[in-house]
């Protein structure tokens, strides 16, 4: 009876913590949407005047003309800027495109950013206007930065954006 007891008791105690963790979970998620409606109309009132996230001009590798998003030219090493506030959604490596961070902004609008040499967040982190993600990178088509837009995971014009 003494073992029945301990089991039921330990039962409990994790239906409790179990009961805390979904409650912390509801929290933050509920944080996170109040967040992501708040970015969704700064993005919405903002299109068409988002600044580069570098300084660069655009070019198109002949090979790759067919790709979404847009190429900037920009020396190695040169600081890479997130267009808009928002949420780094992934930190990834990429084949073809190298390292990638990809920021949501809310209204399923989403920004990736291409061929970093370094990267300074991680998933997860809370971005500020304009704040320094990373570093641009060298690709086979020189040094670079690959840059897109999407909506609803569909790509945007990302060169009528900025």
């Amino acid at each position: 009876k003494t073992r029945l007891t301990s089991k039921i008791s330990e039962a409990k105690l994790s239906l409790e913590n179990t009961k805390r963790m979904i409650a912390n979970i509801i929290e933050t998620m509920m944080k996170t949407q109040k967040r992501l409606k708040e970015l969704e109309k700064q993005y919405g009132e903002l299109k068409g005047k988002l600044q580069k996230p570098l300084e660069g001009e655009f070019f198109v590798p002949d090979e790759l003309a067919n790709m979404d998003g847009v190429y900037i030219k920009a020396k190695q090493g040169t600081p890479v800027k997130v267009v808009k506030a928002g949420e780094v959604l992934a930190v990834q490596s990429i084949r073809g495109l190298g390292t990638t961070v990809m920021v949501g902004h809310g209204g399923n609008y989403n920004t990736v950013y291409s061929n970093l040499s370094s990267v300074d967040v991680k998933k997860g982190d809370a971005l500020k206007d304009r704040q320094v993600i990373g570093k641009s990178g060298v690709s086979p088509y020189g040094e670079m930065l690959h840059f897109s837009i999407f909506q609803n995971g569909s790509p945007v014009n990302a060169r009528s954006r900025l």
